[in-house]
């Protein structure tokens, strides 16, 4: 059986307590069963939770989701609560990723008025 590595991360940015924060949670992708997944905790592929500092990434994803992260001016700050007990602060900015689709052109002939 794995450890569960467990991280509780809050955002100072919005001034929020360590009550107001979740638990992020590293789970094994061919063992995890979705249907035992605690309330209020984010969980991220163990092989994607190697840090504090990837703890405070799974729990700005959420909060950018779920919580008006879009209205935010990012960088935002991050506090995480290591499974040691230790504490770090990250600041967090959110990055743009273009997608591109293509659709079939019309012939150059229909395209001219």
């Amino acid at each position: 059986m794995s450890v569960v590595v467990r991280y509780h991360v809050w955002c100072l940015s919005w001034e929020d307590e360590e009550s107001y924060g979740s638990d992020v949670v590293g789970y094994d992708i061919l063992e995890h069963d979705y249907e035992t997944q605690e309330k209020d905790t984010i969980y991220v592929p163990s092989f994607s939770l190697g840090s504090a500092g990837d703890a405070a990434e799974a729990y700005a994803d959420y909060a950018h989701d779920n919580r008006d992260g879009y209205e935010e001016t990012w960088p935002l700050v991050f506090r995480v609560r290591c499974p040691d007990g230790s504490v770090q602060d990250f600041e967090v900015d959110r990055e743009y990723v273009a997608e591109f689709s293509a659709t079939p052109a019309k012939p150059a002939r229909e395209r001219v008025a």
